[in-house]
């Protein structure tokens, strides 16, 4: 599987509050703004994901 843009994490974040899923953390994530989003997603996304109770696999690089 392919990486994926900071923008479209932040764009994930979103779906997921819309389909339900609520956590403080994924909120923060949903509010980035594109230009935000390649500097934040990385320090976001592992509490956003932990409050789901899903891990982050780093990926190869």
């Amino acid at each position: 599987m392919g990486e994926i843009s900071a923008s479209e994490v932040v764009d994930s974040a979103c779906d997921a509050l819309v389909a339900g899923l609520d956590t403080p953390n994924l909120r923060i994530l949903a509010a980035c703004t594109r230009a935000e989003a390649d500097y934040d997603v990385h320090d976001l996304l592992p509490p956003a994901l932990a409050e789901l109770g899903l891990t982050l696999h780093p990926g190869r690089r």
